[in-house]
């Protein structure tokens, strides 16, 4: 499963097929390679290091762009960098993959906004790495975005995707 349109009913719909997406970057070793790439030059065991320039790799690679008009769509890492763009779904998923080839507790964070509907998503990471005590917002979509970073929300909802292994 690479990327497809998807009719979704509800929020847990939703997630379901973001997981789906994300799970299917995790045994991908191109994405894989990219994760190792992107890290390169951050020193060994520096979780830190590693979350921003996981961060800023997709925030260089993949631009932010809006869904088909009338569809939701979904893309799996690999293909979100591949084309070079995706809506703020495709970064999460993006974002939480790679982090994961390298051994972070990943998620996402659904948030309103203020439309009153849960409007935006981005990805979550566990930090620190071995023990996570808790989690750092990964809303690449944003030119203003930094590790931590988060839109005004009036609510939000997080789902835990755990460890690579889990």
């Amino acid at each position: 499963m690479r990327g497809l349109k998807v009719a979704v009913s509800s929020l847990s719909d939703r997630i379901k097929v973001m997981r789906q997406m994300h799970d299917a970057g995790l045994t991908d070793p191109d994405v894989r390679g990219t994760a190792m790439g992107a890290v390169q030059r951050c020193p060994a065991r520096d979780d830190r290091c590693e979350i921003a320039a996981v961060f800023d790799h997709v925030k260089r690679n993949v631009r932010y762009t809006g869904d088909v008009r009338g569809f939701d769509t979904y893309a799996s890492a690999k293909r979100s960098l591949e084309w070079g763009g995706g809506d703020c779904d495709d970064h999460a998923v993006a974002v939480t993959t790679l982090l994961r080839h390298l051994g972070f507790q990943t998620g996402v964070r659904v948030a309103d906004t203020g439309s009153g509907d849960w409007d935006h998503v981005y990805g979550i990471v566990g930090f620190p790495k071995d023990n996570p005590t808790g989690y750092v917002a990964l809303d690449t979509t944003m030119p203003q975005a930094v590790p931590g970073w988060e839109p005004p929300a009036r609510k939000i909802k997080d789902f835990i995707w755990g460890s690579f292994w889990a």
